[in-house]
């Protein structure tokens, strides 16, 4: 095989002349044609052979060098797109890593930070009344209240930052259940009700008295716990808080307004990030963890759903959060339109 492989143009050549004897014998024995006239006919079938492999041979080689240089562009590309792809990968990677250092570096100075301040007063608070001030009962009792206060503001970081590590790393998973989104929101309204009477501000709510999503309850009740006191601790003193649910296609749109201090739009981009202040100074006044709003965030991503703010300073706080509707409403209500 590999020798005709080889010789292609050999073998070619000579069947050609064989047929062409044949054919001139032929002609010699039918016609009885002289045998130098029967020369010309091998000749011209020579010419005619030689033209034609002339032909093909430069065609053959047109064809292959097209066919080489396409499969070195393709190959060129490939290796390009390959190593761009690779080159890609890998910057996304070390900036990935880059970025969790960074934030690792963050973590440990905010948190650091918002420790310190509650254990260094806890410190000298007990420290003043072991010297002493323990049998003076103008100041014990309240060195030892606020010593309580600076606890509870410990135990608040530290429950916190326990909610949100299990939210990150999977360990909570969200209990879903069909209930009433209104009752739950008056229930919270309801636990909040000293703290708005403490800071004057006024509660109002736009919803129909019965509106089922499917989510975790446990965990849509801490959120509006959160939004809800923020937007009373944050508010102006006399302001009003409103809060409004919204039902579209197959979300339902819960939202708690505020006239508040509002956020700066530089701001608002990192409001749902770990131990974020946009007012330092007040909001460590107004106590909290710092990570309220991290912990909302976490929980309905954990849901799938959305969440949004939109605020200007000076004016106030609109927070959105969007939950889903029980499956047997939305199929109900598209068999109606149907």
């Amino acid at each position: 095989m590999e020798f005709f492989k080889k010789n292609n143009i050999l073998i070619t050549f000579t069947i050609f002349i064989t047929l062409a004897l044949l054919i001139v014998l032929f002609l010699m024995i039918q016609f009885e044609i002289e045998k130098k006239h029967l020369l010309i006919i091998p000749v011209f079938f020579l010419i005619i052979f030689g033209f034609i492999k002339l032909y093909s041979y430069q065609l053959g080689e047109k064809i292959k060098n097209e066919y080489e240089a396409k499969i070195k562009k393709i190959e060129k590309g490939a290796d390009k797109g390959l190593l761009e792809e690779w080159t890609k990968r890998k910057t996304q990677e070390i900036d990935q890593l880059k970025a969790n250092e960074q934030f690792r570096k963050e973590f440990i100075g905010n948190v650091a930070h918002e420790l310190k301040t509650p254990i260094f007063n806890i410190q000298g608070y007990i420290a003043t009344l072991l010297e002493g001030a323990i049998n003076d009962t103008n100041v014990n009792i309240k060195y030892l209240e606020r010593s309580d206060k600076n606890v509870q503001r410990l135990v608040a970081i530290v429950k916190d930052l326990d909610i949100i590590s299990k939210l990150e790393t999977g360990t909570i998973t969200p209990q879903m259940q069909v209930f009433n989104i209104v009752q739950v929101i008056k229930e919270v309204v309801e636990i909040l009700e000293v703290k708005s009477n403490e800071y004057n501000i006024q509660i109002e709510c736009d919803f129909k008295n019965q509106t089922e999503v499917y989510a975790d309850k446990e965990k849509i009740t801490e959120v509006l716990h959160n939004l809800i006191l923020n937007s009373i601790i944050y508010g102006k003193k006399n302001g009003k808080t409103e809060i409004s649910v919204n039902e579209k296609k197959k979300k339902i749109l819960i939202s708690i307004k505020d006239n508040g201090i509002g956020i700066d739009e530089k701001d608002q981009k990192h409001i749902f990030e770990r131990f974020f202040r946009a007012d330092k100074s007040r909001s460590r006044d107004r106590g909290g963890s710092g990570l309220g709003l991290a912990i909302v965030k976490h929980i309905i991503d954990s849901h799938n759903q959305t969440i949004t703010v939109d605020s200007k300073f000076g004016e106030g706080t609109t927070f959105t959060f969007s939950l889903s509707k029980p499956k047997e409403i939305i199929e109900n209500k598209t068999v109606d339109s149907a």
